[in-house]
C-alpha cells in the first residue's frame, strides 16, 4: 500500500466521522420544528455563499483556478444530483430512526457494484454474486417487515445510497480532475438550486429557535464544507470507486454510536446483525477487486 493510497484511506475516513454527524444534526433541528427542505436549504445556500466568496478572494490573489462554463454546467448538474440524494436521506431521517435510515443508505457500495457490471468496468463473479446476495440478506434481516415502518422511509433511504454510489463514480471519473475548491463550490450551488424552487413555494418549515439554527450551522461546517474538502482530496489519492465506498462504510458505526452518545438512540439487535452482514459483503466486492489488482499485475 503505497503513501497516497494510505492518505487517501485516512482522508475517506476522517470525511465519513464528518458525515456521521449529519443524522444527529437533523434530529435536532426536526426537534426545533424544521423541516428537511428547509435543513437542506439553509445548509446548501449557507456553504454555497461562503465557498463563492472565499474562492472570490482566492482567484484575486490568483490561487484559485477558474473553470470553463461548460465544466461549471456539468458541476452544477452532479450538485443537483448530491442535493436529491441529501433529500432523500433526510427525509428518511424524518421516518425512520438513525441506524435504519443510515444503514439502508449504506448500500451504495452495492450499487456502485451493479452500476460497473451493467457498464462493463467490472466483470460478475461467483464471488461478487455472492456479496450482492448477501447484501440483500443484510436488509433483509434489518428491516422489521412484521413492524410497522413506513415504506416511504425505507424507499427513500434505498433510494439516497443509490444516488450517492452514481455521484462516487462521477467523482472518479470527471471531478477528480477538477480543482477541489471549485468543483465543491459548484457542487454545493447545484445542491441549492434542488431546494429554491419547493422554498419558493412554500414547502420549506425552518427551525423555532436558536438551537435548530445551531445545528444547520453544525451540518454547514462539519458535515458539508469540512466533509466535502476531504472526501474529494480523498478520492481523488484513491481513484477507485469501490475502495472509496467501502471506506465509507465505516460511518455505519460511527452513526449509530454517536445517536446513542448524543440522542440516547438504541440501535435494535436487526440493525447492528445487518450492518455487520452488509459490512461483510462489501469487504467480499473489495477482494475480489484487490485479486483481480494483483492477478494484473
Amino acid at each position: 500500500m503505497n503513501q497516497s493510497y494510505l492518505k487517501g484511506a485516512l482522508l475517506i475516513l476522517a470525511a465519513g466521522l464528518c458525515y456521521a454527524f449529519q443524522p444527529i444534526f437533523a434530529k435536532v433541528a426536526y426537534e426545533d420544528g424544521a423541516n428537511a427542505i428547509a435543513l437542506m436549504l439553509l445548509r446548501f445556500l449557507l456553504a454555497a455563499c461562503l465557498l463563492h466568496l472565499y474562492v472570490f478572494r482566492q482567484r484575486k490573489r490568483r490561487l484559485a483556478t477558474e473553470l470553463t462554463r461548460m465544466n461549471v454546467i456539468k458541476i452544477l448538474a452532479v450538485g443537483m444530483l448530491v442535493g436529491i440524494g441529501a433529500m432523500c436521506y433526510f427525509m428518511s431521517l424524518e421516518r425512520l430512526s438513525i441506524g435504519l435510515a443510515t444503514l439502508l443508505f449504506y448500500l451504495f457500495p452495492l450499487y456502485i457494484f451493479i452500476f460497473s457490471v451493467i457498464l462493463r468496468l467490472e466483470a460478475m463473479s461467483l464471488l461478487k454474486l455472492t456479496a450482492v446476495l448477501l447484501a440483500i440478506g443484510g436488509v433483509y434481516i434489518s428491516v422489521d417487515l412484521n413492524g410497522e415502518l413506513p415504506v416511504t422511509g425505507i424507499l427513500l433511504g434505498l433510494s439516497a445510497g443509490a444516488i450517492y454510489g452514481i455521484y462516487i463514480m462521477l467523482n472518479n471519473h470527471f471531478l477528480a480532475h477538477q480543482d477541489t475548491l471549485s468543483s465543491i463550490t459548484w457542487v454545493s450551488s447545484g445542491a441549492f438550486i434542488c431546494f429554491a424552487i419547493p422554498s419558493m413555494a412554500g414547502q420549506a418549515v425552518f427551525p423555532d429557535s436558536m438551537q435548530g439554527y445551531g445545528a444547520v450551522l453544525g451540518l454547514v461546517f462539519i458535515s458539508t464544507l469540512l466533509s466535502l474538502t476531504l472526501f474529494l482530496k480523498g478520492i481523488r489519492l484513491i481513484a477507485r470507486s469501490t475502495d472509496t465506498s467501502v471506506l465509507a462504510m465505516t460511518e455505519i458505526g460511527t452513526t449509530m454510536l454517536l445517536a446513542w452518545l448524543l440522542l440516547n438512540e438504541q440501535a435494535s439487535s436487526r440493525e447492528i446483525i445487518g450492518a455487520v452482514v452488509i459490512f461483510v459483503a462489501a469487504l467480499m466486492i473489495l477482494m475480489t477487486g484487490r485479486k483481480r489488482a494483483a492477478e494484473v499485475t
